[in-house]
């Protein structure tokens, strides 16, 4: 699925135009229609689930450091190396519905006073983004420097239980939103034609 943001935004030169361009798409998307039961349930279950895996995996040192040896502009903060990608990448249509739906309004997305290296939300300590208004693929992704941390703690197994049931509902979000937007377009179409 395309991307709500223009590529050429998040490249890190325009920072508020990435900002402007990211709490445009989720207006829009929040616009785009009401969410069926079935819908609110899984956004607000999605919801839930960040903050749950926020919770069981904590503050993790690998996620401090590791960008550390990386060249520019990845390395620009010691930490968060897989947080140094495009702010695009992250925020596609399906995550904006998952976070509108749930709560996250235009104004909750306030990026750090630093310079953009990578997402926009990426600063000297960590994501600017409280759990419940980042993307779930932010809170699911666990590098292998996190799983050895985790595993060590004893943590790693319910982590990973988590993650996987946050990809599961996050999966079933996007088919039943699908399915909803294509039956309302064939009705809208169905209306026009006779």
């Amino acid at each position: 699925m395309p991307s709500p943001l223009p590529s050429a935004l998040s490249d890190g030169v325009d920072k508020r135009e990435t900002l402007r361009g990211l709490r445009r798409a989720l207006r829009k998307v929040r616009a785009s229609g009401r969410l069926s039961d079935h819908e609110k349930d899984l956004v607000l279950r999605l919801r839930v689930s960040r903050e749950r895996i926020a919770e069981e995996a904590g503050s993790l040192e690998a996620c401090a450091q590791c960008a550390a040896s990386y060249p520019l502009p990845a390395s620009t903060w010691a930490g968060g190396y897989c947080c140094s990608g495009r702010t695009e990448a992250l925020f596609d249509e399906i995550e904006l519905a998952a976070l509108g739906g749930a709560s996250t309004r235009p104004r909750h997305l306030r990026p750090p006073p630093s310079p953009a290296a990578g997402c926009i939300f990426r600063g000297a300590r960590g994501c600017s983004l409280p759990p419940v208004h980042r993307p779930n693929k932010c809170l699911r992704y666990l590098c292998v420097d996190a799983q050895r941390e985790l595993h060590a703690r004893g943590g790693l197994d319910l982590v990973e239980a988590l993650c996987r049931d946050n990809e599961h509902q996050f999966e079933q979000l996007a088919r039943v939103r699908l399915a909803r937007l294509e039956a309302s377009f064939c009705e809208e179409l169905a209306r026009r034609v006779f």
